[in-house]
């Protein structure tokens, strides 16, 4: 997977046209996990081209890193499963440490489930799409708009079941 962490000072709107102009590397896929002090926590996802969200609510044992997983998860799955959806795409998240796990995976590693689960639908959108899936960290509350409204739908979702928000 092609893996960059940008600086802050650089991660932003501009930035991300410059680097990941829309017309040549496919869809943006924004993602977010969230959690409360109380253990309510969600994952979520913004697809930027067809402007769909969408989030789950998570077990209240669920890390913030766990739920930012799935919440690439979903992002990948939801594109895969999707035919009408771009082959390419850059998955865009806040969380470095979810990010640098998945970049450290080597060959004969045994990773989470979850990191397993991201590799195999990347492989499988590369195998049956030819599809190029990169990773892009940018920071949170940094004004870039699928950021925030990934960030939105997670927060809303530490309060609900299963939700798509439009």
């Amino acid at each position: 997977m092609n893996f960059h962490i940008s600086t802050q000072d650089i991660a932003t709107a501009e930035f991300l046209d410059s680097k990941y102009p829309r017309e040549t590397t496919g869809d943006r896929l924004y993602t977010d996990g969230s959690k409360l002090e109380d253990g309510n926590t969600a994952s979520a996802d913004y697809r930027e081209s067809d402007g769909t969200s969408d989030g789950l609510k998570l077990n209240k044992v669920t890390s913030v890193y766990n739920a930012e997983l799935i919440a690439i998860a979903n992002a990948l799955q939801r594109m895969y499963e999707d035919p009408q959806s771009q082959n390419d795409a850059v998955v865009l998240s806040d969380s470095q440490s979810a990010l640098q796990s998945l970049q450290n995976v080597k060959q004969g590693d045994n990773p989470p489930f979850i990191a397993q689960n991201i590799i195999r639908v990347v492989n499988d959108l590369k195998r049956d799409r030819g599809a190029l899936i990169q990773l892009q960290w940018i920071p949170g509350h940094s004004h870039i708009h699928g950021n925030t409204v990934a960030d939105i739908t997670a927060k809303n979702g530490r309060h609900t079941d299963w939700y798509t928000a439009q």
